[in-house]
């Protein structure tokens, strides 16, 4: 069997958030004393480049599906399946009649735990890395600022879950331009108490290893039936020199029932000046394009759009 590396986010007792890189043989999502571990995604740590993973566990044997790109599903049947996706695509701002390239990352699982299959869990994960450099018309190496150019990074997502799933989900992105980085991160879970939800989002922001603040980001959350739907909305600035990367990553595991998060988490970075551009190695860029509002794939490789809503939503 084939070791993988994987990238686990974890959230210790005192509520901190880390990133942690680990080689192992299974993917899965494990208790440990003081840490919880919500979310685990197959990991190259290679810019430019993403991965992802679905699995189903039944009762004797575990359905997988895996992917070396952005996306990958597995469907069992109508009832049993696992979904997820990282994609390149186009957002129209109505404000300003003007569109821009965003990265989205969205995923779907239900889990029904019957004959013939009981199967009992759902696991699925995508991150993509991205490095982007300065291509302004203008000199890069003359025209940046001594302190960076400010570039607005925006953060949002829409999605629900069944209660009494024991269902978790989380989303994470991080911004890194050498001395300065920011790190936002997601987490929703069923965990512990069913019927019960607990929600957080956080920005943290950095000068290299040195916390300079938190911000704790509102998280909405609404209650229909046996459904929660949630929804988040972050904005922050930061700086960026000559290059500067980006992670963008979801994953969730349901036990006995859905999570739907096809209303995906989606990031939109733009330049606040004018005359200097970012391009991404994947084919985002900080400029406006002069295309319509259409959602485009650009380049990723993709072939798979997941959608459960239908399902779902009231």
């Amino acid at each position: 069997m084939t070791r993988k590396t994987e990238l686990s986010i974890l959230m210790d007792s005192r509520g901190k958030w880390r990133v942690k890189f680990f080689s192992s043989i299974l993917i899965m999502l494990t208790l440990l004393p003081t840490h919880i571990a919500f979310l685990v995604l197959p990991v190259t740590a290679t810019a430019g480049n993403g991965s992802s993973h679905s699995y189903l566990v039944g009762s004797s044997q575990t359905y997988l599906d895996e992917h070396d790109t952005a996306s990958s599903s597995y469907t069992l049947n109508t009832d049993n399946y696992a979904k997820s996706y990282v994609q390149n695509g186009i957002y129209y701002d109505a404000a300003t009649d003007k569109s821009y390239t965003i990265i989205q990352a969205g995923l779907a699982i239900s889990t029904v735990y019957r004959e013939p299959d009981y199967v009992r869990q759902g696991v699925s994960g995508s991150w993509y890395q991205d490095t982007w450099s300065c291509t302004s018309p203008l000199s890069c190496a003359t025209s940046l600022p001594s302190q960076g150019v400010p570039v607005s990074v925006s953060l949002r997502q829409h999605g629900s879950l069944g209660l009494m799933s024991g269902a978790t989900i989380g989303a994470l992105y991080q911004f890194n331009s050498g001395s300065e980085s920011y790190s936002f991160y997601f987490r929703l879970s069923e965990e512990g108490r069913p019927g019960f939800v607990e929600a957080s989002a956080s920005l943290e922001h950095f000068n290299g290893t040195t916390l300079l603040g938190t911000t704790y980001i509102p998280v909405t959350i609404k209650i229909e039936g046996d459904t929660v739907y949630f929804s988040y909305d972050a904005l922050f600035t930061a700086y960026a020199g000559l290059t500067f990367t980006s992670l963008t990553g979801i994953g969730s595991v349901v036990n006995g029932g859905f999570v739907d998060a096809t209303d995906p988490f989606t990031v939109l970075t733009t330049s606040l000046d004018p005359n200097i551009i970012f391009t991404s190695e994947s084919g985002l860029s900080t400029a406006p394009v002069p295309e319509p509002a259409t959602v485009l794939l650009l380049g990723l490789g993709l072939g798979i759009v997941v959608s459960a809503r239908h399902k779902f939503r009231k």
